[in-house]
């Protein structure tokens, strides 16, 4: 009964390791496709093949149930991403203090 005990342990530690990869996936993937909508010009045609590629590698390892596989496509994508995140922070920093004398921020 006690090694009964373990052995669903295991299967449940599994289920709920990848229940939580699936969660950040889903997040990331809605992020990074928000993000392509409101400012993908800020990306020249490489850059976004790369998340792109990203992208649909992290929807193919969605699908699957290792979620290894799953964590490392997140960090795959949000590494494809990270300038483009930088450009679109810049951006609307620059927006935010259009028109704004430096002396008024403070």
């Amino acid at each position: 009964m006690l090694q009964e005990s373990f052995a669903h342990a295991a299967e449940d530690m599994a289920a709920r390791a990848l229940a939580e990869a699936q969660v950040e996936a889903d997040q990331v993937v809605a992020a990074t496709v928000a993000a392509l909508d409101a400012d993908a010009d800020l990306l020249d045609a490489e850059e976004r093949a790369a998340i792109d590629a990203a992208l649909a590698h992290m929807r193919r390892c969605r699908a699957e149930t290792d979620h290894r596989a799953l964590v490392a496509a997140t960090l795959a994508l949000n590494h494809a991403t990270a300038e483009f995140a930088a450009r679109r922070m810049n951006r609307s920093v620059g927006r935010a203090l259009t028109g704004r004398r430096v002396d008024a921020l403070t």
